[in-house]
């Protein structure tokens, strides 16, 4: 096919494309006016092409779409208005009265309001987040004005200043008076099933704060950055909680009740399906593979997502995995330094996950590492035999980008899935198997670092690379998709 000859084809490919959707917006207008009775079908263009030439006319295409795609916003508004509005008419006073000054604001919330349904609210007015006494004294002045937004709102976040939290100082470490309006709100709020709290204290919370948390019950738990006294009081707090879908820990919980200091034998928390560990709650970790000390019925966990910081860690994960029978997700994050894992340990037990998500390292200083840590899943994978109950495997790579340019980066790639497609040939036959090359920089190089080094490399040059090496593993499935993670500008493909 000569170069002419596919400029005209693909030409003839969007104007085709281009009539379907003139087509299907020219139908849907019609529908919404026949129903409405408006009035008769209005007459349809007979030709779409030119007679003289027969090629296609492209501002006829352009002007019919045009009007379809304009007549039909002015109906999709216009039967808008006549369902419930998506605001709920004593809120909506509400917003007028505090918006009366404030004209294009008042505009748009009316104009929200009447474009959107009422289906609408359940996603609208799910999530709140309360990061200090102004947002819980706005909050309460809207929540006293709407009964359905008190129904509505189901997860709330409880945030310390955030500049305290990212900085890693303590957060909430104050006490909040009792007259406080988050005590108010929290006491009217009967719905919350979703609770996180960052940089909270519990023992500062006002007792009707405390109280109004603990008659809860939740079927997902954050904790970041918390201080928690004891177990009595993460007892009280998931009182009401028979149940939990996810429990997610990240950061110092201090006083922590899962500390190995507390010589309890009871589990004091429900059962847990998802347990989500950040790397810094090693003492957690601990407990965790200590029979005498589980913090809840152990063998109801069936997710796990866990960062781990050091091949320290490895030991606790394998005793995790050997008492966790109904376990069959697991994310296991970057693992750290895994020069001193020697050869003869025992693989873990990963023969009844269903799901495995596994992250390397790539980096230009520790290319040794990164040999190490995939011999070590290597292992674990040919141990697994032909029984294995693994669906599907994602390896997730992670390239500085201070090594994109580098060609041992992609050298390196490589041997990753010959190992892998070795270890897995006989027991990954029908499973999915999907790679993800995640980009990430350095937080000290700067903005102008990184676009100089990108200007002769970006993702479509990593897109292609690895799907020219990789291309031999279509048998097995491979989604191979390509990232950026934190970056400081857009790269273009």
């Amino acid at each position: 096919m000569t170069g002419r000859a596919a400029v005209l084809d693909l030409n003839r490919f969007w104007n085709a494309a281009a009539i379907i959707t003139v087509e299907l917006s020219f139908g849907l207008v019609c529908l919404i006016q026949q129903q409405r009775s408006l009035r008769p079908e209005p007459e349809k263009p007979a030709l779409w092409s030119s007679p003289d030439t027969g090629t296609f006319d492209v501002p006829l295409i352009s002007n019919r779409l045009q009007w379809s795609l304009s007549t039909l916003w002015v109906l999709m508004a216009d039967e808008a208005t006549k369902q419930d509005p998506v605001f709920p008419p004593e809120l909506f006073d509400k917003i007028v009265d505090e918006l009366r000054d404030d004209f294009p604001s008042l505009n748009s919330c009316s104009f929200a309001s009447t474009l959107f349904s009422a289906r609408t609210r359940q996603h609208i007015f799910h999530s709140i987040e309360l990061m200090d006494e102004t947002s819980c004294d706005r909050l309460l002045d809207l929540v006293r004005s709407s009964h359905y937004l008190v129904q509505s709102i189901k997860a709330l976040l409880l945030c310390s200043e955030p500049r305290r939290y990212i900085s890693g100082r303590d957060g909430w470490r104050k006490e909040i008076p009792s007259t406080s309006s988050l005590c108010l709100l929290l006491e009217l709020l009967i719905n919350i099933k979703e609770l996180t709290l960052v940089g909270v204290v519990l023992s500062n919370l006002p007792t009707c704060c405390f109280t109004a948390l603990c008659s809860r019950s939740y079927d997902a738990l954050t904790l970041i950055c918390v201080k928690v006294r004891d177990r009595q009081e993460m007892r009280l707090l998931l009182s009401h909680s028979t149940h939990i879908s996810t429990l997610a820990l990240s950061g110092r919980i201090e006083d922590s009740p899962f500390s190995s200091k507390h010589k309890h034998n009871d589990a004091f928390l429900p059962p847990v399906d998802h347990l989500m560990i950040r790397q810094t709650l090693r003492e957690l970790f601990r407990t965790l593979t200590s029979n005498a000390a589980y913090p809840f019925p152990i063998s109801s966990l069936k997710a796990m997502t866990i960062t781990l910081p050091d091949t320290q860690h490895l030991v606790h994960l394998r005793a995790l995995l050997n008492v966790t029978p109904c376990l069959t997700k697991l994310r296991c994050f970057h693992i750290g330094d895994m020069s001193d894992v020697s050869g003869d340990q025992p693989p873990l037990n990963i023969s009844n996950l269903r799901v495995l998500e596994i992250e390397l390292q790539l980096r230009d200083i520790f290319l040794h590492r990164f040999n190490i840590e995939t011999d070590f899943w290597n292992r674990n994978f040919e141990s697994m035999g032909p029984d294995c109950s693994l669906e599907r495997l994602t390896l997730r790579v992670v390239i500085s980008l201070s090594s994109i340019g580098d060609v041992s980066t992609h050298i390196y790639l490589l041997p990753i899935w010959e190992k892998v497609d070795h270890a897995l040939s006989h027991s990954m036959s029908s499973s999915s198997f999907s790679l993800r090359v995640l980009l990430d920089y350095e937080p000290s190089e700067t903005v102008a670092t990184w676009q100089q080094r990108m200007s002769s490399c970006t993702l479509r040059d990593i897109e292609l690379v690895t799907e020219a090496q990789f291309r031999k593993l279509a048998a097995h499935r491979v989604d191979i998709v390509v990232e950026a993670r934190d970056l400081p500008f857009i790269i273009k493909r």
